[in-house]
């Protein structure tokens, strides 16, 4: 709306009102929300139960009148824009998160921290369980259980949400790599100013966030493979489907198959998963952990297709190799020519493929799995 609006104003007046909207939409973010309370859990055939936990969440919303909780897949992409206004905001852990964080180890106690009181990544990551589980929607709290139907309350232990947290991830390792090299390009100078000892006082906080958050994450990740694996070897479906909604998925409405079932293929969350790997295989290298597992999975990927993904991939970089012929194998569509959930799966038969184009159709492309040529 604000678009059109400024497209028929002056260019002064046009620019003006951008800037108004995008100061108002950052300002909405940064000030994001704090809830408290026990989440409502389903797991498997147990009737829904309250967690004994009280559990704490600090976490940009959607918006505050209307969806007062945190969503797990909106909050990857929220922090891609707060990570460019205070990454701190994003990735800074205080006293209080640290002490309540089972996940964090003994070195967190020796981190430099700044003056935030509670920060989101860490604050999300604490609400993982045992097995890398985390609820896609949280719900904490009378204000956040007055707004959802009774019926939506009871977070299922089956179901996931689009892991985007590695989006954010891979901007805060991408910072760290930069920052470390124009630390070492100081270093090699004689004189040290003001910013150049902020940045390397940044890039020791973000270097100990990512040694401590890599656990937590590769257990998140690992939740994935495990509970969302598809039928076929090395594919994934997302849990929770309804006849007309997938609303694990992200895209509630997206219309897939409509009578769902347990040999669905779905190509979006195969791309999730793929930059998922490559995020962890880098974050691995950058924490001097092994991440020759992840990338093997690529190979995996090769052969378990029976040959097929080496003859029909085109040229790809290493990084997305595996998993780009793993998605022209399972999902290209030939007669569409694009990628295409798959809506029945039979070994040795012809899938049957989803015929409708638009998001899931664009995600190995979004998520930079395919190279533009």
């Amino acid at each position: 709306m604000g678009s059109c609006l400024a497209a028929s104003l002056p260019r002064c007046l046009a620019a003006s009102l951008r800037a108004l909207v995008s100061r108002t939409d950052i300002c909405r973010l940064l000030e994001s929300s704090f809830f408290r309370g026990r989440s409502v859990i389903q797991d498997k055939n147990i009737p829904p139960y309250e967690s004994t936990a009280v559990q704490s969440l600090y976490t940009a919303v959607p918006s505050r009148p209307f969806f007062p909780r945190g969503f797990m897949w909106d909050e990857g992409f929220h922090q891609l824009l707060v990570a460019d206004w205070d990454p701190r905001i994003t990735y800074v852990m205080s006293p209080p998160v640290i002490a309540a964080c089972s996940w964090l180890t003994a070195r967190s106690l020796t981190l430099n921290l700044l003056d935030c009181s509670v920060q989101v990544l860490s604050h999300w990551l604490n609400l993982m369980d045992d097995n890398g589980w985390i609820g896609r929607e949280q719900i904490l709290g009378n204000e956040a259980r007055s707004r959802v139907p009774r019926e939506f309350l009871a977070q299922h232990k089956d179901n996931g949400n689009p892991p985007t947290f590695f989006l954010t991830v891979k901007k805060l390792l991408n910072k760290a790599v930069a920052l470390g090299a124009a630390h070492e390009d100081d270093a090699a100078g004689e004189h040290v100013d003001l910013a150049a000892a902020s940045a390397d006082s940044e890039r020791q906080l973000l270097s100990s966030f990512l040694h401590n958050a890599y656990p937590a994450l590769e257990r998140y990740f690992q939740w994935y493979q495990r509970s969302q694996a598809g039928v076929a070897p090395n594919s994934f479906r997302w849990r929770g489907r309804t006849e007309n909604h997938t609303f694990t998925s992200g895209l509630d409405d997206y219309p897939r198959s409509r009578f769902p079932s347990d040999d669905e293929l779905h190509v979006d969350l195969l791309s999730w998963m793929a930059m998922a790997a490559g995020v962890l295989a880098d974050v691995a290298d950058f924490v001097g952990r092994d991440g020759s597992a992840y990338r093997a999975k690529r190979h995996d990927y090769i052969a378990t297709l029976d040959g097929t993904s080496d003859r029909r991939a085109p040229p790809l970089p290493p990084e997305a190799l595996t998993l780009s012929m793993m998605m022209i194998a399972l999902h290209w569509n030939d007669a569409l020519h694009t990628y295409s959930d798959v809506e029945h799966y039979r070994s040795g038969a012809a899938p049957e493929f989803a015929t409708h184009i638009g998001y899931v159709t664009l995600a190995p492309f979004f998520l930079g799995l395919i190279p533009r040529t």
